[in-house]
């Protein structure tokens, strides 16, 4: 499922542990998030989202 919310960089941890992982939708578990779309791919983003890659962008 798709969310948008706003990120600043004291929030991304939250996202991380609990967004990006699936536990904010208990129902789902659909394990880690991972990068799609040509505007992800256009950046090179590609496969599971991690750490690094959030720090980069926020």
């Amino acid at each position: 499922m798709l969310s948008v919310g706003v990120v600043s960089t004291g929030g991304v941890g939250y996202y991380l542990e609990t967004v990006g992982s699936g536990v904010d939708d208990y129902y789902a578990r659909s394990g880690p998030g991972r990068w799609v779309g040509a505007g992800a791919a256009a950046i090179g983003l590609a496969g599971v989202v991690d750490t690094a890659q959030i720090d980069a962008l926020v």
